[in-house]
């Protein structure tokens, strides 16, 4: 055989860090022709052709994609194989599974599972893509005739995830070549000569975006702040229904996961949501339609029924963060206490999806509907947003530092509770008016109010999540392995819990002292 040697000068467009390239075939390219040809001016050897089934997986939200990784899972005679790939398409976890995982925890103990973690937290894995390819392979040789890379030419035919009746896509065939760990100069000037050679243009590596664009779709993206559009000079009352607006497709938007039980966060984000239309109509009572103001007690009726199912979800996550974070150790012996909690979380979803399938909340969401929209009583008050804002906000801070001061003196939960109310008022407020509001003002205000409200939130949650995992590891009927594993979940707890409430002491003294302190007006 004819050694034919690479040639090693690299492009600029071409950087031997790159860990694999693609390259995308001129529509009407014939993939034999291609084939010889390659063998013909390169050192590359047929191997085998493959036909290959997979699914991508990801968040509803994107969250693997948006931290530029993709999970794929291929099943074969042998089972599943799960695969995390970063964003040039390399390979950098795989393990083997019994089943389709639906969260983090259903994977192996592993870099894998810590890079899921990472990256996805407690939301649930959902097909994305179904993908079947066909692929030529080639294996490039070197002067020592040892193997540098490896090639595929492919094409794959894609449709969208179980449950969808979307038709299936082809995608144009092209070339990937990858490198051998220790090779990446010769396989880039590999590359090189290729683009050279061929004149390619060349791919995107991100498959996944490439099937998703294919089908006439863009991948998903985490939901980020809260935007409102709002200018410095609209009517107050315009401003106000353009939040409430926004609030209420954000609450339409999380509906079917939520009602699915899809995943935990899905009644996170249902309940924030909830939480800031009722601060909405509390602290904005003043630029709000006498038909608005109504609304008010329904939507703090519908947050609280939200609670059990939330003090739920909290008791089960607080053991599966222990079991995967905090001690591995003890996974197997919490099983037993986590499938109680799973089952207490259940019944408490269930009971929340009878009140979103009632005629109450199917009501409130039709007529608060037809309330928000333009027109009507909505301009109510007149002054300009950035004037109406600035009180409004003023109003909210004054609150909190009455608040934090009355809490540190009087030191009882009820007034913790009042002065975490008042935070994460202004926190919402914040949010509601941050395109008023200068970047270099806005950004400080607003992470301390969250960090007050959390750490107040937070400490009084956490002895009640405690007493829940005590009470759930009471009633089940387990040997003393998982008994004494959940102690230790439920000592972790109380840790916790007393940490949140030096936290939550430190940031009361921080808002109190500030409304001591001279400061320069909240305005927008």
């Amino acid at each position: 055989m004819i050694r034919r040697r690479v040639d090693r000068r690299v492009p600029a467009g071409i950087s031997p860090m790159t860990t694999s390239w693609t390259f995308r075939l001129p529509a009407g390219a014939s993939p034999d022709e291609l084939a010889q040809n390659l063998a013909k001016r390169f050192p590359v050897q047929r191997e085998e052709d493959l036909s290959e089934r997979y699914t991508y997986l990801d968040t509803w939200d994107g969250r693997l994609f948006a931290a530029g990784a993709t999970l794929d899972l291929r099943r074969n005679p042998h089972g599943a194989l799960l695969r995390w790939k970063d964003a040039s398409g390399s390979v950098r976890h795989r393990t083997w599974v019994e089943d389709v995982p639906r969260f983090a925890w259903d994977v192996p103990p592993g870099p894998l599972r810590d890079a899921l973690l990472q990256a996805a937290g407690m939301r649930r894995l959902l097909p994305v893509v179904e993908v079947s390819s066909e692929s030529r392979g080639f294996r490039a040789l070197n002067d020592e005739r040892k193997t540098f890379a490896r090639l595929r030419l492919e094409r794959l035919r894609v449709r969208l995830g179980a449950g969808t009746s979307e038709p299936e896509r082809t995608l144009p065939w092209r070339l990937r070549v990858l490198p051998l760990r220790g090779y990446a100069e010769e396989a880039a000037a590999l590359a090189a000569g290729i683009e050279r050679s061929f004149g390619f243009e060349r791919d995107e590596p991100a498959e996944l975006a490439a099937c998703l664009r294919a089908l006439g779709r863009e991948p998903a993206r985490p939901r980020g702040r809260l935007r409102v559009p709002l200018l410095p000079g609209i009517p107050a009352g315009e401003a106000v229904r353009r939040v409430l607006a926004v609030l209420a497709r954000s609450i339409r938007a999380v509906e079917p996961g939520l009602r699915d039980d899809l995943d935990p966060l899905f009644l996170e984000e249902f309940r924030g949501a909830v939480a800031r239309t009722v601060t909405a109509t509390a602290a904005l009572a003043d630029a709000l339609p006498e038909a608005a103001v109504r609304f008010a007690p329904e939507f703090s009726w519908l947050l609280e029924r939200t609670e059990p199912a939330a003090a739920a979800t909290e008791a089960l996550l607080a053991v599966r963060t222990f079991r995967l974070r905090e001690a591995p150790e003890t996974e197997r012996e919490l099983e037993p206490l986590d499938a109680a909690l799973e089952k207490a979380r259940a019944n408490a979803a269930q009971e929340l999806r009878a009140v979103l399938e009632g005629e109450r909340y199917a009501d409130l969401g039709r007529e608060w509907e037809r309330c928000l929209l333009p027109g009507g009583d909505w301009p109510r008050s007149a002054r300009p947003a950035s004037e109406w804002a600035r009180a409004a906000l003023r109003r909210a801070r004054t609150d909190l530092v009455e608040r934090s001061a009355a809490a540190l003196a009087e030191r009882t939960p009820e007034a913790r509770a009042l002065a975490a109310r008042a935070a994460r008022a202004l926190a919402h407020l914040l949010e509601f008016f941050a395109g008023l509001i200068p970047p270099d003002r806005l950004e400080g205000r607003l992470e301390a109010a969250r960090r007050l409200a959390e750490a107040l939130e937070r400490a009084a949650r956490l002895p009640s999540v405690a007493a829940s995992v005590a009470g759930a590891a009471s009633r089940m009927e387990a040997g003393p392995a998982a008994l004494i594993a959940a102690g230790r979940v439920v000592e972790h707890l109380h840790a916790a819990a007393r940490e949140a409430a030096k936290e939550a002491e430190g940031r009361l003294a921080e808002a109190a002292e500030s409304g001591r302190a001279a400061r320069e007006p909240d305005e927008p």
